[in-house]
């Protein structure tokens, strides 16, 4: 079942919850920004070849994977996100998938302008 698409007014990232989480420590908060900018475009391109492949299996574990690196960093829409594609490869549903990847790259399109925004305010 394709779940329909809705704008949340929520932020791309919590960074007031992202920032308590490392206990305020910002140096580990730049490390992890940094972490997730390195890995997760091998991550997207390896979910992109996953659904190229009709690898269903894959593209609910890689759906899994990146809900959980979101959520742990406090980046609930891409979180949510990512947990549809979980699903719909659960599912092996192919049309929620073509909804769902767009809207990823969007979310964190507009994830990465957020964090460039609020990167600035920090002093190590």
């Amino acid at each position: 079942m394709t779940m329909p698409e809705t704008r949340s007014l929520e932020p791309a990232i919590n960074f007031s919850e992202l920032l308590a989480r490392v206990e305020n420590d910002k140096e580990l908060l730049l490390d992890l920004i940094a972490m997730f900018r390195e890995e997760y475009p091998q991550q997207r391109q390896q979910l992109q070849s996953a659904v190229d492949a009709e690898d269903m299996k894959q593209v609910n574990t890689l759906g899994h994977t990146l809900k959980g690196m979101f959520a742990n960093l406090a980046m609930t829409r891409a979180s949510k996100t990512a947990a549809r594609i979980e699903q719909a490869g659960k599912e092996a549903n192919t049309a929620e998938l073509k909804v769902a990847l767009p809207l990823l790259d969007q979310e964190v399109a507009n994830l990465f302008v957020e964090l460039d925004k609020d990167l600035t305010d920090i002093q190590v």
